[in-house]
């Protein structure tokens, strides 16, 4: 997050940029470890909104087919959040 001044204004601004490389390593390996836990993924993102977040949910379903032993589910931060806090467990 960068706030700066531009005449006298404030202005923000935000950059996230992933290549494809790096989303399906770290999704490979959240499937593996699933598979070594309780068979079930929840990729949780801010799709409604991010160009970046739909780009990770594309490719998280993408690589799902290989794990059709795995149940994959997506979930928005927002609501994640209210989840974590209604049900810390």
């Amino acid at each position: 997050h960068q706030q700066s001044f531009i005449n006298k204004k404030r202005v923000a601004s935000d950059e996230c940029i992933y290549q494809e490389e790096q989303i399906k390593n770290i999704t490979q390996k959240a499937f593996q470890t699933a598979r070594l836990r309780n068979k079930k993924l929840c990729s949780v993102d801010k799709a409604n909104v991010l160009a970046t977040s739909k780009l990770w949910r594309d490719i998280v379903n993408e690589i799902s087919v290989d794990y059709p032993d795995i149940t994959l589910n997506h979930m928005l931060v927002d609501n994640c959040a209210m989840q974590l806090v209604l049900n810390p467990h």
